[in-house]
Parts: C-alpha cells; sequence; structure tokens
C-alpha cells in the first residue's frame, strides 16, 4: 500500500474528483456486493479493540475482503478501511486509500463527499501538514457548512498553527450551538496546554452563500439513492435532503425539510453519542436555512401531499406537481414524477430515469408494467396468464367469505372485495363483469342488513376492487356507539358467483379494515378473534415451541406499513387479516442464531423450500436465497441447541409484490402457506419466526 501522497498527487486527485461522477450503483455498492457479513462484521469489530498494530492488520485484512467481493466506493474505502486505519494511527495509509475513494466517490452525495473531503483534512492534520489540511477542511464546508466534524477539524487546525484566536472562534460555535462537550474534548485538551485563552470573540456563523453547485442529475441521483440507502437513518437522511433542496434553489423546501430533520427522533438501535451530535447538528442547519428563507411548513400528512398533486394535475398546474420533486417524503416525490411522466412533462425524465437505472440494475423493477402494447407488456401477461390459467384462484384469507372475521361490519369500518383476475381487464371484459355485479348490488336487501353502505369500485387493467363502507355519523359527540350494519357475506357470496359465471379470477381477497381515524393513517385490518398470539412474551423463543402457551403474535403491535412503487408513484401497502393459518405458528420476531455448515439435510429443506414456492406462488415464485446471496439455497442455523434452517426473500421482487388499484401488497399469505407446506413435508416443527426489514423478508423455521 503507498504511503505517501504528494501535494501534487492530491490536488490531481481532487480535480479528477471535479471532474467525474458516480453512478447510483457504485455509491450503494457494498449493498449489493456478495461480502462475507459475518467476516466484515468480525473485522470491523476488530478494528475498534487491541493495540494500533492489531487494529491495522484488521483494517488490511479489511480491505482485502472487500477487494475479493469487488467493492470500490467511498463508503467501503473511506468509511470503512481508512477508518479503521485511521484507528490504527496510520494516517498516511488512510491518506492514500481515501485519495484512491475520490476516484469513485460522487460530488452529488451531500453525506458521502462531504465527508470523504473532510477526512481528507484529517488525515492531513494528523500527518502535520496543516496548510493542506486547511484547504481540504474548507473544501469540505461547500457541502455542509454546519457539519460540527468539519468545524472542529478547522478549530484543530488552526490551534495546530498557533492561532488560538481563530481556532476559538470554531470551538465557540460549538458549545453555543450546543454539541456535548466530548466533541470537543480533544481540543480542548491540547488549548489547555497552549496557554490562556484570548478574549472571546465573534463566533464562526455557518455560511450557505457558498454551496457546493448541484445540479438537475446530482439531485435525481441523490434522492434515488435515499430510495434504498439502508446506512442513512432518517434523520440524516431529512438534513441531507434540506441542504440538496438549498443548493437547488428552493429555500422554502429547505426549511421545511430542515425543521423535520430537527424533529426527526433519533433511532433508537442508532449510537446514542452519535445521536447527541445530530440533533444541535440538524438545529444549527435549520437556524441557517432559516436566516435565508421565510418560514415554511407544508402538510405533515402525507396523503393530504398526494392529493393535492392529484388535484394540481387535474387543473393543469404542471409548475405546483413539479414543486413537489423537492418534498421530503421519496414516495411524494415519485408520485409527482409519475403525474408528470402521465403529463409528458419532462421535468421528471432525470429524475425517474436515475431512479429506473439502479432499479434495473438490482433487478428492482417493480413498477407496473409499462401500459400499451409494448414487447414487454405482453411477455409479462403472457407468463402470467399460462402460470394461472390453470390453477384455482388464490383465496385470502383460505376461509375466503367464512373467515369468522368477516360476520359483520361496523360503523368506521369496510368489508374490502379484491378481485384479480387471470386475463387484462380490458373494455370488453368489464362491460360482461359490469352488469353482473351492478345487477347484485342493487338487488340486494339493505334495509334488513342494518342499512345501505357506501359503495367504492375501482379497477385497473387486471384487478377489480369492490368496498362496502359503513362510515362513523357526522356528529360532535367524544365517542360513537358503533352501529352494526348486518351480516353483508351473502351479498359477497352472490356478487363473486355473478362475477366468476363471466370472468376467471386469478385472486380473491377479502377482508374487513377499520378506516383511518386520523390524518395520516391507513386502513388496517380488524383481528382475527381465532388468533391468540400475544405481544406479552419478553423473548419469543420458548413459547414458540410450547403448544400449551399462546404463541408469540404473528405480527408487531404497531402493524406493518410501507409505501409501495407502482406505475402512479407510491402507493399504500394493503394489508389482510392479521397472519393466521391452521397447523402453523407464525411467530413475529427472530432469535439470535449461530451459522453452522450446510449438510445433507439442508439440501433436502432446500428442495422442500423450492417445491412449497412453486406451488404456493402458483407457477409465479419469487427468488429465496441464503446468507451468501446464492439463490435456491437455505442457512443452516442453530440456536439454544435447536438447529433450523433460514432464508431470506426480497420482497421487492416483481414476483413477490403484487398490484392493485391504489395499493400494492407483499405475498406474504403465500409465504406462509409455502412454509408451512415445508415444515410439513420435511418433518419440522410447525413454527416459524420472522422479521421484515424494510422490503427484506426473513424466515427461519425449525427442526422438532
Amino acid at each position: 500500500m503507498p504511503t505517501s501522497i504528494t501535494p501534487a498527487a492530491l490536488e490531481e486527485a481532487w480535480r479528477r474528483f471535479l471532474a467525474a461522477d458516480g453512478p447510483v450503483a457504485t455509491v450503494l455498492g457494498l449493498e449489493t456486493a456478495e461480502v462475507d457479513n459475518d467476516e466484515l462484521a468480525r473485522l470491523q469489530g476488530a478494528m475498534h479493540k487491541g493495540t494500533p498494530a492489531r487494529r491495522g492488520k484488521a483494517a488490511d485484512q479489511l480491505r482485502e475482503l472487500l477487494a475479493e467481493a469487488e467493492v470500490s466506493n467511498a463508503l467501503a474505502l473511506d468509511g470503512l478501511v481508512a477508518g479503521g486505519l485511521d484507528g490504527a494511527e496510520r494516517y498516511a495509509d488512510a491518506l492514500a486509500v481515501r485519495v484512491e475513494a475520490l476516484d469513485v466517490a460522487a460530488r452529488w452525495h451531500l453525506i458521502e463527499a462531504g465527508r470523504l473531503v473532510g477526512n481528507i483534512g484529517h488525515d492531513l492534520l494528523k500527518l502535520g501538514r496543516l496548510d493542506e489540511a486547511r484547504t481540504w477542511y474548507e473544501r469540505a464546508l461547500t457541502w455542509d457548512p454546519t457539519n460540527p466534524f468539519v468545524v472542529i477539524g478547522l478549530a484543530e487546525v488552526h490551534l495546530a498553527r498557533g492561532d488560538l484566536a481563530l481556532a476559538y472562534t470554531f470551538r465557540d460555535h460549538l458549545e453555543a450551538a450546543g454539541y456535548p462537550a466530548a466533541h470537543s474534548a480533544d481540543f480542548d485538551v491540547a488549548a489547555a496546554k497552549a496557554g490562556k485563552r484570548p478574549a472571546p470573540g465573534a463566533a464562526y456563523r455557518p455560511d450557505l452563500g457558498n454551496l457546493f453547485a448541484l445540479d438537475e442529475i446530482g439531485y435525481a441521483r441523490l434522492c434515488a439513492a435515499f430510495q434504498f440507502d439502508r446506512n442513512a437513518t432518517a434523520k440524516e437522511a431529512l438534513r441531507s435532503h434540506a441542504l440538496a433542496c438549498l443548493m437547488r434553489g428552493n429555500p422554502a423546501y429547505a426549511y421545511w425539510t430542515a425543521s423535520l430533520a430537527a424533529a426527526e427522533a433519533w433511532p433508537d438501535e442508532a449510537s446514542e453519542e452519535r445521536g447527541a451530535i445530530e440533533q444541535p447538528w440538524c438545529e444549527t442547519l435549520l437556524g441557517a436555512v432559516g436566516a435565508l428563507a421565510a418560514p415554511y411548513q407544508g402538510d405533515e400528512d402525507l396523503e393530504v401531499r398526494v392529493g393535492n398533486i392529484d388535484e394540481a394535475r387535474r387543473r393543469g398546474d404542471l409548475d405546483a406537481v413539479a414543486m413537489a420533486l423537492y418534498d421530503p417524503h421519496p414516495g411524494v416525490r415519485l408520485v409527482a414524477a409519475g403525474a408528470l411522466t402521465a403529463a409528458g412533462d419532462a421535468r421528471c425524465l432525470v429524475f425517474i430515469g436515475e431512479l429506473a437505472a439502479y432499479e434495473r440494475a438490482r433487478g428492482l423493477d417493480t413498477m407496473r408494467p409499462e401500459q400499451g402494447p409494448s414487447a414487454s407488456r405482453l411477455r409479462w401477461l403472457d407468463e402470467r396468464r399460462q402460470a394461472l390459467g390453470g390453477r384455482p384462484p388464490l383465496v385470502v384469507p383460505e376461509e375466503g367469505i367464512e373467515h369468522p372475521s368477516l360476520a359483520t361490519i361496523e360503523s368506521g369500518q369496510m368489508l374490502s372485495v379484491m378481485m384479480t383476475f387471470v386475463d387484462e381487464l380490458d373494455d370488453a371484459l368489464f362491460d360482461r363483469i359490469q352488469p353482473a355485479a351492478v345487477a347484485v348490488l342493487e338487488g340486494a336487501d339493505w334495509d334488513a342488513l342494518g342499512g345501505e353502505p357506501e359503495l367504492i369500485v375501482e379497477h385497473d387493467d387486471l384487478s377489480l376492487h369492490v368496498a362496502l363502507v359503513k362510515p362513523l355519523a357526522k356528529k360532535k359527540a367524544k365517542k360513537q356507539k358503533p352501529g352494526n350494519a348486518g351480516d353483508l357475506r351473502p351479498v359477497v357470496r352472490h356478487l363473486l358467483a355473478a362475477v366468476s359465471a363471466v370472468a376467471r379470477f386469478a385472486e380473491v381477497m377479502v377482508a374487513r379494515l377499520d378506516l383511518p381515524q386520523k390524518r395520516g393513517h391507513f386502513l388496517q385490518p380488524v383481528n382475527d378473534p381465532r388468533d391468540d398470539g400475544t405481544h406479552d412474551h419478553d423473548d419469543v423463543w420458548e413459547p414458540s415451541f410450547d403448544a400449551a402457551a399462546a404463541p408469540p403474535a404473528s405480527e408487531p403491535e404497531a402493524g406493518l406499513f410501507m409505501m409501495l412503487p407502482s406505475g402512479d408513484g407510491h402507493v399504500p401497502e394493503r394489508r389482510n387479516a392479521r397472519l393466521w393459518l391452521r397447523d402453523l405458528r407464525i411467530c413475529y420476531g427472530l432469535p439470535e442464531v449461530d451459522y453452522r455448515e450446510p449438510d445433507a439435510r439442508t439440501a433436502e429443506v432446500e428442495a422442500a423450500v423450492a417445491t412449497a414456492f412453486e406451488r404456493a406462488f402458483r407457477g409465479l415464485p419469487p427468488r429465496f436465497r441464503d446468507r451468501h446471496d446464492a439463490t435456491g439455497k437455505v442457512n443452516a442455523i442453530i440456536h439454544d441447541g435447536r438447529r433450523g434452517y433460514g432464508i431470506f426473500v426480497e420482497g421487492m421482487d416483481p414476483r413477490f409484490l403484487v398490484h392493485y388499484p391504489g395499493t400494492s401488497r407483499f405475498r406474504e399469505y403465500e409465504l406462509f402457506q409455502a412454509m408451512r407446506d415445508v415444515c410439513g413435508a420435511a418433518g419440522l416443527a410447525p413454527v416459524v419466526h420472522w422479521y421484515r426489514e424494510g422490503g427484506l423478508y426473513l424466515v427461519n423455521c425449525w427442526e422438532r
């Protein structure tokens, strides 16, 4: 590894960095690489323990591990390898790695780019190259002049140069902003040895007038990166987005997003030390942006903002739609881009193009196939028709309309019937379905059923959604007595029979849903009365296998919900009845496991999973994989002496994400039907543990 970077070589690397730009796929390369994650975690831990020599050895081994996996991006080189070399006090080597990172870094990534440039300043400071260190720290300020790591670095540079007065202008800014004393501890120790501190002067003030120029493609790539990046917290992403809005000349949205960043809670699982820095960081940015922009507050309700886009599109105000491309929520940005696409407005082309390019690169093209008679559209329909044409329809829940939760509908609820068809729901097919459905709904004796409900009918090119809604009465009383609308199941039976006479069902989903009671809430299913799963267990492990005890709940107490990509932008996830299947205990939450070597029994389970997926997913199975990303393989695991098997399923796989009118769903029901088959065929215990992390599903099953 080279250990000497000359000033001329460093400036040449800076010029290359400014002239080039990395695509989204490179920036997120660590997420898609086939890296031994266990070894990666071990080496990361080793870089923070032991002597400097041991830490340096771990950093070198990490570099070799990443090279074998062909990972070369700024996050890996700067944050992992060079960070480890810093911990080993090998600053020249760390500088050499970061210069290499400049060639693969993205100027548009407002977290990674500024961090890399600032870290080069840090290494130069440690090497005593003070003039260069000052230059690189000042360059880093053009990405974020409120960055407290860069600010304290400049304080240390000026202290090392003997300019105590200037050093304290930066130190005093951090103290006034409320940063923890630990952040400036090294400076304070060194300053105490340098002599008496000068009289207080004017503290450093972040200057937002000299920010890095973010062009349209850079902004689009930044939005695409944060659509998929799992490394940045919501607070960091919002802070970065506020700066991006400012760089694009939109101070109003910058102020709004900065206020959201300041209000966003730091996640419990993240570092408390870093959280103590992030809060004053976001508040400092908010104050700096507020000096440039009049306070602006967008509507906090996500549905309202999406509705505003639809309203603006209907009245032809495409400028208002285009402004929503700066919304702090990625789903709203995609809805705006979809609306502009439908209107033929070119302002969204770069935005959509960057996101789609990365989705294609990762095989995540989850949007509804494009409309029109394109070759890919016809191939997709043909594959689906061949797979489903000879199979009975999927019914969710398994009991269909006889599910006990569907026996009644109360005020503030709806009975939702989603019918999806094998054949495309074109005008000709719809013209056959419509009169049959209307005849059933108009012929129902609603008086005997507690009054006629409101009717919602939606359809797209494959599905028809009919919802019978019993809204809450509009009155001022704080509490309303639920009103019973009677048993609507006979109406639904007649509806399904009438429609099935003229069209082939692929899926029928019936759900009783609670209407949202507050702005920003979405439809949620009522509980299954047979589901005795409980959230009271401190540990899900032992109760999972105790048939005499209530099992752990099949879903988290707060429920599950995501905004999912579709051809019309992001839409809310459809949740059906809570997961419950006969002969299978579905338990939400994963115990810590150790991995073991696969054996012949592992191969038997792999074969059982493949067969069950083919059946349960009805000829369109999604890909399952092990921790090494090997398709069709399972993880051999063990916990508390019990041997088991685990799989990963990517929820954003086009075969795992189904689109409906105004909503989408993950094929969870099919997944657990498959796992029930696996347990039966392989003789495993009728117990599965699962967890959903973003769109990734982790499922474990166990030997008896």
